[in-house]
């Protein structure tokens, strides 16, 4: 009887974390959405240039980031956590939620 009870408790514990894993936990549909690219932007708020994203399930700023570059970030993550707070008046990267539009810093010009 214990036996199956552990079997029946290892079962249930593998099928929710494949649900959590393919399904996720928020309540959330992602729509299809042209603005979800990342686009060129020139930002008046700061001296670098940056590029606006609308945010989808999955994505964090360091991500972001590298897709736009294809490469690793050429600045310290303190760095970057610095600009894009100054680029988002204070929000820090942690705090981006799904389907919000932000400015990311646009590293393509610094080479590495």
């Amino acid at each position: 009887m214990k036996r199956l009870a552990a079997t029946f408790l290892v079962l249930i514990t593998i099928y929710v974390i494949y649900f959590d894993l393919s399904h996720g936990t928020l309540n959330y549909t992602e729509k299809p959405d042209s603005s979800s690219q990342a686009v060129p932007v020139n930002s008046n708020s700061s001296s670098f240039p940056s590029f606006d994203y609308k945010v989808k399930t999955g994505d964090t700023a360091l991500l972001i980031i590298e897709k736009q570059l294809n490469k690793n970030i050429p600045v310290t993550i303190d760095q970057l956590i610095k600009d894009f707070k100054q680029l988002n008046d204070g929000t820090s990267p942690e705090e981006i939620q799904i389907g919000k539009t932000y400015h990311f810093p646009d590293y393509t010009g610094n080479g590495t």
